[in-house]
């Protein structure tokens, strides 16, 4: 993953989808400073719009957003922990969420720069002075960048850590994910034994839309294979394997409307719950 040009569309993706069809806090004004920091979004706006099929966006749109709910809806599971967000991309979770804890957020260097500069402006604007939201740069396949995040919340807090992630893991390949799980372990067992690591990322997603085409698109744009788990035994098996054990969070309760969108008035239901399901993953 060291061209962070192939993923980086999907961050751009994902602040589209939150900010013009939902009214999630922050959303917006994060978008439209992209508009004038990222003149490029307007290209991929665009292309999406044309790229994807008639009957793809209602589950796609469903998808994003239920997995953007559902991994803050598990962030009241660890209300009193450091946060430290991997791959956090253009969210607003982490403006959203550091008014009472420690929130790292963490991505490949050059989206976290310009998150960065785009959430001190929306601060100056607001009249926000958050000392604990903070940023850095992190590739998931780093351990020395990872210990590294670990230190700088150690250094502003003595709560626990836990780690969260939100579309990572099914882009890397098998030897990346092992390295990945095996680092979050050692990371978990250095700072953080009563930790977590929270992620949707686990979900099953083989019928993501009615089309296997969004997937083919997006596995097009981003020149990398979707790598997914099919079932929780697999995953679970997985996990074990690197010292971790997982409990599925339960996230039947989220419901979710978009804004007036008239591609939502498209036939095909939108995504069940098991597709952005959390897992609430600790040491054994």
């Amino acid at each position: 993953m060291d061209d962070h040009n192939k993923t980086s569309i999907t961050a751009l993706g994902c602040i589209n989808v939150l900010a013009r069809s939902t009214d999630v806090p922050n959303s917006l004004e994060i978008f439209n400073e992209l508009m004038e920091f990222y003149p490029t979004i307007k290209q991929y706006i665009a292309y999406s719009q044309r790229g994807f099929p008639r009957v793809c966006p209602r589950r796609n749109y469903s998808f994003t957003y239920g997995r953007y709910l559902s991994l803050n809806d598990a962030l009241e599971n660890v209300k009193n922990h450091s946060i430290l967000e991997i791959g956090a991309g253009f969210s607003p979770r982490g403006l959203n969420f550091s008014e009472n804890r420690v929130y790292l957020e963490t991505d490949l260097p050059e989206i976290i720069e310009e998150k960065r500069k785009i959430i001190e402006l929306i601060r100056e604007r607001k009249g926000i002075h958050n000392v604990n939201h903070m940023f850095n740069e992190l590739n998931i396949l780093d351990f020395d960048k990872l210990r590294l995040c670990g230190k700088i919340i150690k250094d502003k807090s003595e709560n626990p850590i836990s780690l969260v992630s939100e579309g990572v893991l099914m882009y890397l390949e098998d030897y990346e994910q092992e390295k990945a799980r095996d680092d979050i372990t050692k990371f978990l067992a250095e700072f953080s034994q009563n930790g977590y690591w929270i992620t949707p990322d686990f979900s099953y997603r083989n019928t993501l839309s009615n089309s296997n085409m969004c997937l083919d698109l997006r596995e097009v744009r981003t020149d990398r294979k979707f790598n997914d788990f099919s079932t929780n035994e697999a995953i679970s098996d997985f996990l074990r394997q690197g010292g971790l054990k997982v409990e599925f969070l339960s996230n039947e309760k989220i419901s979710f409307s978009f804004k007036d969108n008239e591609m939502f008035s498209l036939i095909g239901p939108i995504c069940e719950p098991s597709y952005y399901q959390c897992a609430k993953i600790s040491l054994i």
